[in-house]
């Protein structure tokens, strides 16, 4: 069984890990030039040669997990259902497309496999960070999905209302296209009772 990998906590500058960013009072160190290429948020920071950087939006370990996403240290670490909530409100902060297409790629392959909870803190985050992207609309089907006991134990008030309404109204969809697929069914039932059975109509025409 491999070891496993032991993720770099950014806490000792390097030659190129020489920008200090500065969360909750603790230290992280970056190369400011690899993240301008993918952040116009850090662009500034590296044009300007802003150091230190003080963030006060973000915790200390939103920022860390970000940082283990997009630098080998050793590798990049992988984005899961246990951090993809993070990444994305860290990613939207920081500008980082090129990240949060890398999380609309994972959401998109894994959704189905959520659990509840962790769908709906992705809610939570989707909501504030990027109401009308596709994967919202994928998120808020997967928990239309949910039944109603389901439902009934997810904290609905920690989301804006429109998100609910938009939940209630595919909820209401999916019922009704169910109720339509159960008349289509019973209506061909009803037609295949109405129609002569085969070894009637030769009896008829036999006596």
């Amino acid at each position: 069984m491999p070891d496993p990998i032991i993720y770099d906590d950014f806490s000792q500058p390097t030659p190129v890990r020489n920008c200090q960013l500065i969360v909750e009072n603790r230290s992280l160190y970056v190369n400011p030039g690899y993240l301008a290429e993918m952040s116009p948020y850090f662009g500034t920071i590296y044009e300007q040669q802003i150091n230190p950087v003080s963030i006060t939006e973000l915790s200390y370990d939103q920022v860390l997990e970000l940082m283990r996403v997009v630098f080998y240290c050793p590798q990049r670490k992988p984005i899961t259902q246990g951090n993809v909530s993070i990444v994305v409100e860290a990613a939207t902060y920081f500008e980082m497309e090129i990240v949060l297409r890398r999380c609309e790629q994972y959401i998109t392959g894994h959704v189905g496999s959520f659990t509840n909870t962790r769908l709906f803190q992705l809610t939570q985050t989707l909501s504030k960070t990027n109401r009308y992207s596709p994967s919202m609309s994928m998120v808020v089907d997967k928990l239309a999905q949910l039944n109603d006991t389901e439902l009934s134990t997810l904290p609905f008030n920690e989301i804006p209302g429109d998100i609910v309404a938009d939940l209630y109204a595919v909820k209401m969809r999916i019922k009704d296209e169910k109720k339509g697929n159960q008349s289509k069914i019973l209506q061909r039932t009803r037609s295949n009772l109405k129609r002569p059975k085969q070894g009637c109509c030769l009896f008829s025409w036999c006596s």
